[in-house]
């Protein structure tokens, strides 16, 4: 079930997109693509999460590809003396993704998702203090941290049932998606979509979650006025059980929402701001890591030229200790090639 901080932040989400939508709908501008958002816990990584398609529409027999790297620095340590559990994650965790679109027909949309995950030792630890500092963020347990550590601990009641201290990498959790966009006349762009993700990586190495996973949701598209859009997607994801990473305290399902809006600077330039929330993917817990996260992305898209688009962008956890510290992101974008 979701804790009502989560209901109550996903309800003024989807209130004020639909707000927007019904009052501010302008005349059809160019369409965003939304920033692709990776959970990057190292915890609930591997869980499938929808894909971030592009905007522009893919006709019969086309084909588009993005490819996107995520870093993401995390020192979270938290203890609950009621449960007898406790939770350190202090680590750099990286994904590379290399997504495929293949267009079955001018509505029909089918995407190959391919991941490659490694958790390591922080690189970044320094420069992540200093982007705190600057721009007044907590730092949490990061300041009384050594640098360069590299631990992923998780105690419950006296059982350690999850302890990694040295690196790993491998290929992560391959999905397939089908999306079927729908054509709407007083939206930009309405696309519905289901993603199956099989468990290709390794639980134990903590580069898969070792489940079966489906997800469903809906994104939406559309302009505000003259230099603004906005965007969000609405969806849930069913787990498979009794098998893969904590097993035994996993849901069945998980929400997610995200919001954005877009800042049409130029033509080849827009400015995005993007909310994203996800409902628990652990329960019998009070342990903020691996409960439900809420995260903002600041970042630009750039028009490289008529065929390529890159994304630069920073995420940062507004509801602390949910999330990662920080993650930086490159999403790299393709139209449609041939």
């Amino acid at each position: 079930m979701l804790n009502t901080y989560s209901f109550a932040l996903r309800l003024v989400f989807l209130c004020g997109a639909v707000f927007v939508q019904e009052y501010t709908h302008g005349s059809d501008q160019r369409v965003p693509t939304p920033l692709y958002k990776v959970d990057m816990n190292p915890l609930t990584l591997s869980y499938v999460v929808a894909d971030a398609v592009s905007s522009a529409a893919l006709g019969r027999d086309t084909v588009r590809w993005q490819l996107s790297y995520n870093v993401a620095n995390t020192v979270q340590l938290e203890t609950d003396k009621n449960s007898e559990e406790s939770v350190l994650l202090d680590a750099e965790s990286k994904k590379i993704r290399l997504g495929i679109e293949y267009g079955l027909t001018d509505e029909w949309i089918i995407a190959l998702d391919l991941p490659y995950i490694k958790h390591s030792r922080g690189s970044l630890d320094s420069p992540i203090d200093q982007f705190h500092k600057i721009f007044g963020f907590p730092e949490g347990p990061r300041g009384s941290r050594e640098k360069g550590l590299f631990e992923i601990n998780y105690t419950k009641q006296g059982q350690s049932l999850i302890q990694r201290r040295s690196s790993s990498s491998g290929i992560g959790d391959i999905g397939i998606s089908l999306i079927r966009r729908i054509n709407m006349p007083f939206l930009d762009r309405v696309t519905v979509s289901g993603k199956f993700k099989f468990p290709t990586g390794d639980h134990r190495l903590l580069t898969g979650s070792g489940t079966h996973d489906v997800a469903l949701w809906m994104s939406v598209v559309d302009s505000i006025g003259q230099d603004f859009s906005h965007f969000f997607t609405i969806g849930g994801a069913l787990i498979e059980q009794n098998k893969g990473l904590l097993e035994d305290m996993r849901v069945d399902h998980y929400g997610f929402l995200s919001y954005g809006i877009a800042w049409h600077l130029n033509p080849s330039i827009d400015f995005k701001v993007q909310l994203d929330s996800r409902s628990a993917i652990y329960n019998q817990t009070d342990l903020l890591p691996l409960k439900s996260s809420t995260a903002v992305s600041i970042g630009a898209s750039f028009k490289l030229n008529n065929r390529y688009q890159l994304d630069l962008v920073v995420v940062e956890d507004i509801h602390v200790g949910s999330a990662p510290d920080v993650v930086f992101q490159l999403n790299f974008l393709s139209k449609a090639i041939f």
